[in-house]
């Protein structure tokens, strides 16, 4: 359930789940407590925004290998990390 709230329809639709936490807690065991904190709804898109740029983007390096855990694919830098998230995942951040 929380795999199909981070993949958007439309250009408008707007998720509140972090799709790169909801890719990782798809490798936990079920029973993982750990499951609950990377699948939680943030209150709106805005908050998911603030935390994909500050817990994701923010600390990535230049040789950081990037992947959506959510979609299973490899991208080449960081600008295709963010045109996959606007387009796949609906996160838009201003820059």
């Amino acid at each position: 359930m929380a795999l199909i709230s981070v993949l958007v329809k439309n250009d408008e639709e707007r998720p509140r789940r972090c799709f790169i936490c909801v890719g990782r807690a798809l490798s936990l065991d079920p029973g993982d407590s750990g499951i609950t904190a990377l699948t939680h709804e943030f209150y709106t898109s805005g908050d998911l925004n603030k935390h994909f740029y500050r817990s994701h983007l923010r600390n990535m390096r230049q040789k950081d290998v990037i992947e959506c855990p959510a979609c299973a694919i490899s991208l080449d830098h960081k600008q295709h990390l963010l045109t996959h998230a606007q387009t796949v995942h609906g996160i838009y951040l201003r820059h």
